[in-house]
């Protein structure tokens, strides 16, 4: 996987500490991209990765629930390299919670994080790209299914899938191009909740139809190219990884 067209271009990567976030953070890195990380846990461990791999990149600790202090990160990010080309919205956490007994603060909460945070990601972003770019946000496959006791994480992942539609169709003619992704169950430190890799095999590999659960490094190889120019006709889409 070689995507020349990345090498010397900046992006910004929220949830860069682990998971789907930490591998597209790598793969920029391989393909010459500088990287801004960005995590509620600061991304030292991901920063000294991108490091060994040769690449460039600053180390943000921040919650993507605030707006300003998001801002100012995205703005650093933005100033130390003199522009913004792309960015990954991966920030999120995964609620399971059964619809009688959720409460208010359990379902707002995860509303601010897995939405509102790709809301404010993506307004500070935009501030800062110029005349192209490419977005990429995190949705689920959850928001396009029933899944028992996933009514708020439902919820907040369709309205990922609503949300990049919309601001797709509004910086197109800005030559920005905003997607999602929406994977699957795969095995990461968000899902470990829900069990061990090899009960979450077990639980949902039969139903797959490649008959395994994903990595975070399948999820971000479809990342990667939705930031190059390989994908440059391809806005306000979502693509599943199933």
């Amino acid at each position: 996987m070689s995507y020349s067209d990345l090498q010397d271009r900046s992006f910004v990567v929220t949830g860069a500490a682990a998971g789907i976030g930490r591998e597209v953070a790598l793969n920029l890195a391989r393909q010459g991209a500088r990287v801004g990380l960005i995590d509620l846990r600061k991304p030292d461990e991901t920063l000294e990765k991108v490091k060994n791999l040769g690449g460039k990149g600053y180390s943000i600790q921040c919650d993507v629930k605030n707006s300003k202090g998001l801002d100012d990160a995205i703005c650093y990010v933005a100033k130390q390299w003199g522009r913004l080309d792309g960015a990954v919205n991966m920030a999120g956490f995964l609620g399971v919670y059964p619809l009688d007994t959720v409460t208010d603060e359990q379902w707002n909460d995860l509303l601010r994080v897995n939405l509102d945070g790709v809301k404010n990601s993506v307004i500070s972003e935009l501030r800062y790209m110029k005349d192209s770019g490419s977005i990429v946000n995190a949705s689920s496959v959850a928001g396009l299914q029933g899944i028992p006791s996933f009514s708020s994480y439902s919820a907040s992942k369709w309205g990922v899938i609503g949300f990049t539609k919309s601001v797709g169709q509004e910086v197109g003619k800005r030559n920005i191009r905003v997607n999602a992704v929406a994977p699957g169950i795969l095995y990461t430190e968000l899902s470990s909740s829900m069990g061990s890799k090899d009960d979450l095999t077990e639980t949902f590999a039969p139903r797959i139809p490649l008959g395994r659960i994903a990595v975070p490094s399948d999820v971000a190889r479809v990342i990667t190219f939705l930031l190059s120019d390989e994908a440059r006709y391809i806005t306000s889409s979502v693509l599943f990884t199933i």
